[in-house]
């Protein structure tokens, strides 16, 4: 019962974070100034990136198991359609895709403040 509320949580969530990504790229990309160059690619660069995380996260369906001071990633076959010669890169990719999800926004809110100090 549990695992079922979680999958159903984590498709739901997914679809949002698509339609909500794609509707923010539409705004950056049609409505943002002109002069927002360079700041209009950092945001479209982690829209654009927190879309593939999505993906990844609903086609694999990644599971973590934690105890004390690890964490292990995993996922269950049988909650996914695909193989897992292709399953196993993508639980890979959703690991490191973390790093790099953290990684844009530290450029994202440092370009900020740089910005704002001059």
């Amino acid at each position: 019962m549990w695992s079922q509320i979680l999958r159903c949580t984590q498709q739901t969530l997914g679809t949002v974070a698509f339609f909500t990504n794609f509707l923010l790229i539409w705004l950056i990309m049609m409505k943002s100034p002109k002069a927002m160059y360079t700041y209009k690619h950092i945001m479209v660069f982690t829209s654009v990136f927190e879309i593939f995380y999505a993906w990844i996260d609903m086609f694999v369906a990644p599971e973590l198991i934690t105890k004390r001071t690890y964490w292990i990633a995993e996922t269950d076959t049988t909650k996914t359609w695909l193989p897992l010669s292709i399953v196993y890169p993508l639980l890979l990719a959703w690991g490191g895709s973390f790093g790099i999800a953290l990684a844009s926004f530290i450029v994202h809110f440092m370009f900020r403040y740089f910005t704002i100090i001059g």
